[in-house]
């Protein structure tokens, strides 16, 4: 390998985890947001999948993680995700 593209392997791995990152990070939000609309529908198996993905995401942890670390900003914007979409659901009798 020459001098010259070394710096070019180095950037391409930076930017290839950077980029890795911010995947999983957009994973982790529509994660949460989704299960947030699920529990939301009000219907009995779409509030337990929500609660499930909720618990599998720490969203609760991570909340009192940022709080407790003076983050309020995203401690707010995870409370704001996990409640997800307002749907209001008809109530079948």
């Amino acid at each position: 390998m020459c001098p010259c593209c070394g710096n070019q392997t180095v950037e391409k791995r930076r930017s290839g985890v950077v980029g890795t990152v911010f995947k999983l990070l957009l994973l982790y939000i529509v994660l949460v947001f989704a299960s947030g609309t699920l529990i939301n529908t009000g219907h009995p198996v779409a509030v337990e999948a929500g609660r499930l993905i909720q618990v599998v995401t720490f969203v609760e942890p991570a909340t009192t993680w940022a709080q407790h670390h003076h983050w309020d900003h995203v401690a707010g914007a995870l409370q704001t995700l996990a409640q997800g979409f307002p749907i209001n659901a008809p109530v079948h009798g």
